[in-house]
C-alpha cells in the first residue's frame, strides 16, 4: 500500500468519524492529513469549518495558520498566530513563527519583541537566540 493510499484510508476513516460527529474535534486529525496528502484547500475548508464549532482549539487555529503561512498568505497566517497568543500567553510556535513573519517585513522592533517573548519561553532555541542578537 502506498502512502497516498494509506493517507486515503485514514482519511474515509476520519470523515466517518466526522459524520458519525460533526462537533468532534478530530476534524483537525482530518485536516492534517489532507495536508499530508497536499490537498492544502481541503485541510483549510475543514480547518475553518472545525474552528467555527471550537473556537478557541488553539491546535487547530496553529495548524491553520501554518497552512496559510506556507500558501503565501501572510495575513491570514499573522492573525491567526496572534489569537493564538490571545488564547495561549506560553504558545512558543506562535511567538516564533510572528517573528520571522515581522522579520520578512522589516519590522525588527516587533520581532525583537516576538523572539524575545519566544526565548523566554525556551531560551535553549538557539535560532532565537540567534536573531535576538542580530536584531
Amino acid at each position: 500500500m502506498s502512502l497516498d493510499q494509506e493517507l486515503l484510508a485514514q482519511i474515509d476513516k476520519y470523515k466517518e468519524i466526522m459524520q458519525k460527529d460533526p462537533n468532534s474535534r478530530e476534524f483537525l486529525t482530518l485536516a492534517d492529513l489532507y495536508r499530508k496528502l497536499g490537498v492544502a484547500e481541503e485541510a483549510t475548508n475543514i480547518l475553518k469549518d472545525g474552528l467555527k464549532k471550537h473556537p478557541d482549539y488553539v491546535d487547530a487555529r496553529l495548524a491553520i495558520a501554518r497552512i496559510f503561512l506556507t500558501q503565501g498568505q501572510v495575513e491570514d497566517a499573522t492573525r491567526e498566530f496572534e489569537e493564538v497568543i490571545r488564547q495561549d500567553q506560553t504558545n512558543f510556535v506562535a511567538f516564533k513563527l510572528l517573528g520571522e513573519i515581522a522579520m520578512q517585513k522589516q519590522e525588527h522592533e516587533k520581532a525583537a519583541e516576538r523572539f524575545g517573548a519566544a526565548y523566554q519561553l525556551k531560551p535553549d532555541d538557539h535560532e532565537c537566540k540567534v536573531m535576538l542578537d542580530y536584531i
